[in-house]
């Protein structure tokens, strides 16, 4: 008779009949068919503790006992498994892996065993730096060597794998990778990107013509006077974390000396007025000062983790003393970024403004001729003060002026 041979509230697995053995004629016992989780079997013997007559599993014999109808009772033995080859009591580890989760799982058939090494990597943008892949074993019980993990490259108009960029054996450059690792006799890989820094992220470019402080429907082109105001607006969409360096206001051809520059981001308002020393083609946002304020300048710090961000732009060049020239005007914000930055514009058109004409003969009425530019849009609701001289300073006690329209 064949007994489990466990302790009270140990479970088992695993059921075996009695065999009948003839006196003289050899047969072998019959294979042990019980299950301890994390022991091994280690035969039978004819008493629980081991203490009696010992037999070894593959056992083969006729006379086990001389009495005609005795019952010997066979019970299991069992020993701790210690897994790995080598050892006491190894038992047999196998390896699975899964591609899915690029996971290589090491189990043993004891059932007391399972351990997992994992291959990890994450999808970034370029930032100079090496994008290595991660290897985490869950204990220093996983038994099998790992390889060194192994890389291939592909750019992203290929769809094959080959070898890393030259001088590279971390994943770098911008492109395409796949990780492999090897534990017993099981490979796993994963793939991954390091996409180009504005991969993902946008920027919309609206302007208009005069002063919008509330919202507006913009236009990618506009014209105004040379004396005139516009508006221009950029969102920045999904920013990654990349973008860390506060952006700056860019345009074609520095604004003039006068020139007066509202920003409005982030619910507050900040403004630039531009001097002798600071007309330029580009414009840092932290030389913008909050409105209330003679010296707290603009913070990028306050909002670079926002991965939306609007910038409004209020460009006055009604207190330029020499004009603007005509021309065309690109205006632009970019988030510079190594060599992949992260920007879009507008175009203004700037024309000359066309100036109010007075004509007069003595002892007829004065004309004044207003310009017919719609874009000229600043003296809407504004005064108009006219001064009456002569060329020798004396004028007719009888002069009136008269204004019709």
């Amino acid at each position: 008779m064949y007994n489990p041979n466990v302790s009270a509230g140990t479970e088992y697995s695993g059921t075996m009949n009695d065999q009948v053995f003839r006196y003289g004629k050899s047969q072998p016992l019959t294979p042990n068919a019980y299950k301890v989780t994390g022991k091994r079997f280690n035969g039978w013997n004819t008493k629980e503790d081991g203490s009696g007559t010992a037999y070894a599993a593959d056992y083969s014999e006729s006379k086990m006992t001389t009495d005609q109808g005795k019952t010997v009772n066979l019970y299991a033995q069992w020993v701790t498994c210690t897994h790995k080859a080598g050892t006491d009591h190894p038992g047999q580890i196998t390896y699975t892996g899964d591609d899915d989760a690029d996971i290589i799982t090491e189990t043993c058939d004891c059932d007391a065993h399972t351990e997992k090494v994992t291959l990890k990597a994450a999808t970034v943008y370029y930032d100079e730096k090496e994008h290595p892949a991660t290897v985490t074993k869950s204990s220093e019980a996983f038994y099998a060597t790992v390889s060194k993990v192994s890389y291939q490259y592909r750019k992203a108009d290929s769809d094959q794998y080959g070898n890393m960029p030259a001088g590279e054996s971390i994943p770098k450059s911008v492109g395409h990778y796949k990780a492999t690792i090897t534990a017993g006799n099981r490979t796993v890989s994963v793939e991954y990107e390091i996409k180009a820094q504005s991969a993902g992220s946008s920027i919309d470019a609206i302007a208009a013509k005069g002063q919008k402080f509330s919202a507006f429907t913009g236009e990618n082109d506009v014209s105004i006077s040379n004396d005139d105001a516009f508006t221009v607006q950029f969102s920045a969409m999904k920013l990654n974390t990349n973008f860390t360096t506060v952006p700056t206001l860019t345009v074609s051809s520095a604004f003039p000396v006068g020139t007066t520059i509202i920003m409005q981001t982030n619910g507050k308002y900040y403004w630039k007025k531009i001097g002798e020393n600071s007309s330029t083609t580009e414009i840092g946002l932290s030389s913008f000062k909050e409105m209330g304020t003679k010296s707290t300048e603009f913070n990028y710090e306050d909002i670079k983790n926002q991965e939306n961000q609007t910038y409004r732009f209020i460009v006055d060049f009604s207190k330029v003393k020499a004009g603007y020239s005509a021309g065309n005007l690109n205006c632009g914000l970019i988030y510079a970024y190594t060599d992949n930055p992260l920007t879009n514009s507008v175009n203004i058109g700037i024309v000359n403004a066309e100036s109010f004409g007075l004509t007069a003969k003595a002892g007829s009425s004065i004309t004044v001729t207003a310009p017919s530019m719609q874009s000229y849009n600043k003296w809407n609701n504004k005064s108009l003060v006219l001064e009456l001289s002569s060329t020798d300073k004396t004028l007719p006690g009888d002069v009136s002026l008269t204004v019709t329209t």
